[in-house]
């Protein structure tokens, strides 16, 4: 049921008349905090008050960041109508997350972390079940 509604809700979005629509502004600020959020959060020196941010399964945080933001990066790419919508999501939000352990790698109070990555990258395939599941 609320995959259909979803569907329903996504037809309607996509319109072409909507692509000028004055909530693709609001959309891409929203994008846009997120990724200053995570750019903030990946390049703060780490301190003893931060052990919670694994919300005690190690890699949660970066799962639910990097899902987030390839949520956000697929509905607002929805008003393109672009062809395999959900790969691009996937695409942009793995690199950005890469982009960012390679640049926690040049830093002192931070390490470059290649399972790290993964988990970034686990969290913005996410999308896919999304896709298979909420929208048949």
């Amino acid at each position: 049921m609320i995959g259909t509604l979803l569907q329903m809700k996504l037809k309607n979005y996509t319109n072409k008349s909507n692509v000028g629509n004055k909530y693709l502004k609001i959309k891409f600020a929203l994008v846009f905090f997120w990724v200053v959020l995570l750019f903030y959060f990946s390049i703060k020196p780490i301190t003893t008050g931060d052990a919670v941010a694994g919300f005690l399964i190690p890699g949660f945080d970066h799962i639910f960041a990097y899902f987030i933001l390839s949520c956000s990066l697929f509905f607002l790419l929805l008003d393109f109508r672009k062809n395999y919508l959900f790969f691009i999501p996937i695409i942009i939000s793995f690199f950005y997350g890469f982009g960012m352990e390679v640049i926690q790698g040049f830093l002192p109070w931070r390490d470059f972390s290649l399972v790290d990555s993964l988990f970034n990258l686990v969290g913005s395939s996410l999308i896919i079940l999304i896709k298979l599941f909420l929208l048949k």
